[in-house]
Parts: structure tokens; C-alpha cells; sequence
């Protein structure tokens, strides 16, 4: 996968996540319209495919994407962890609303 080319944008936005069930939650740290940073207790593996519902104000967009990298911080398991996600055929209000996010 190539390095992202978008300047991603400050959002935190609640959302839950899975391989298959999105049943651990977390939040997004930056967004863009094809990927985001997310934080959260639990994080998946590198190359590992994950389904996302992200609450996004007014409206839930189900996304899917693909785990490119994943940071946890040794000794300071209290800390969020952390993982960057690139989307798969992100949906038109998904990349709408994106578009409309002020940096």
C-alpha cells in the first residue's frame, strides 16, 4: 500500500469496529476520505480487514477498509492504542461529508 497522498483532517467521531462484528469501540483521531486514525483499547493486526460504523453527527456510515499499521505504547497499557486505516470503496456520503470538514 502506498503512503497516504491527503492531508488527513482533526476529527474525533465514536464508532465501533471488527473483523466481522463491530463490537469493540473506539474513536477516530483524523480522518480523510480514504482512510482514518483510530483509538481505541483494542486494536486489530497489520493487513487485517475491518469493518467500521462511525457515527458521524446526524447519520452512521458502515465503512470498510484494511489495518496498514498499529502503535501501542510499551509499559502504558492505560494509553489508547492506536491504528491507521485505509477504506475500501469509501460510500458518496461518506467522502460528502469528509469534504465538508473544515482543517
Amino acid at each position: 500500500m502506498d503512503k497516504r497522498k491527503e492531508k488527513r483532517i482533526k476529527k474525533r467521531a465514536i464508532l465501533q469496529f471488527g473483523e466481522t462484528e463491530q463490537s469493540q469501540k473506539g474513536f477516530s483521531a483524523d480522518i480523510s476520505k480514504h482512510g482514518m486514525q483510530i483509538k481505541s483499547a483494542r486494536i486489530l493486526q497489520t493487513d487485517k480487514k475491518i469493518n467500521i460504523k462511525v457515527n458521524l453527527g446526524d447519520q452512521e456510515v458502515q465503512l470498510q477498509g484494511v489495518v496498514c499499521w498499529n502503535y501501542e505504547l510499551s509499559g502504558y497499557s492505560s494509553l489508547p492504542k492506536t491504528m491507521g486505516i485505509f477504506f475500501l470503496n469509501p460510500p458518496q456520503e461518506f467522502m460528502k461529508y469528509v469534504e465538508n470538514l473544515k482543517e
